[in-house]
């Protein structure tokens, strides 16, 4: 789940580090594909900005 969310990561122009985290997008409802995994909502809010810490 963590390297297919690498691929988002928005990076300026002439810079190797991460600016920002696009979500990827799909049909369901975040409150649906949060359940889909067993997390909470916010939980997955959480789990996007630690992977831009973490790749920055």
């Amino acid at each position: 789940m963590v390297s297919d969310c690498l691929r988002y990561l928005n990076r300026g122009p002439d810079d190797d580090f991460p600016t920002g985290l696009r979500r990827r997008q799909y049909p369901e409802s975040v409150e649906d594909i949060a359940y889909d995994v067993d997390m909470t909502p916010g939980q997955d809010d959480a789990l996007c900005r630690a992977v831009v810490r973490l790749a920055a």
